[in-house]
């Protein structure tokens, strides 16, 4: 629908001896900025240039970089480059930014999408001194488990021969009969 109506202003403007200020108000088009780089493309790659385009294309960094090479060599607009490159303006303006803002690197395809569930950091092997740190550190806490485990039993069988309380084997609580 939105392709049918870009067409149908742009030839309209074309056919009819009006400005582009007075078509953009006749359609309620409020920048007539808009038309303008519609009746561009129109006259450039004809109304097929119109369609709107609902696909997420990634563009490899070697075509981006050409395109932004483009724009920085032949001293043209960033709308002229779009118009050559057959691409949206303010995509080619904002390679144009990363390239001059953070270099070549910044114009690498970007994954899109939930990252991965897979590890974050590398397992690396530990050094000697923290590994044997970990390892006494693991014995102390076993050695605790133990220790509480221990208190434990002794305060099931006080509770038991003091109260009459039974404990069975999965530490439920019943009273004797």
């Amino acid at each position: 629908m939105r392709t049918k109506f870009k067409i149908k202003v742009v030839e309209f403007y074309l056919n009819n001896p009006v400005s582009s200020r007075e078509t953009a108000r006749k359609f309620n088009i409020k920048s007539n900025t808009n038309l303008l780089q519609w009746i561009e493309i129109y006259k450039s790659e004809g109304p097929l240039g119109l369609k709107v385009n609902r696909s997420h294309k990634i563009y490899s960094r070697e075509f981006k970089l050409s395109v932004v090479n483009y724009y920085k060599t032949h001293e043209t607009s960033i709308r002229l480059t779009a118009l050559e490159f057959k691409l949206n303006q303010s995509q080619v303006q904002n390679w144009i930014y990363q390239f001059n803002h953070f270099g070549a690197e910044a114009l690498l395809p970007k994954r899109h999408g939930r990252p991965s569930m897979k590890k974050k950091y590398k397992d690396s092997p530990l050094s000697q001194d923290k590994e044997s740190a970990y390892l006494d550190e693991i014995s102390k806490l076993k050695a605790q488990i133990n220790e509480n485990q221990m208190e434990i039993d002794i305060l099931k069988k006080h509770l038991a021969s003091e109260y009459g309380i039974k404990i069975g084997q999965n530490d439920n609580w019943k009273h004797r009969s």
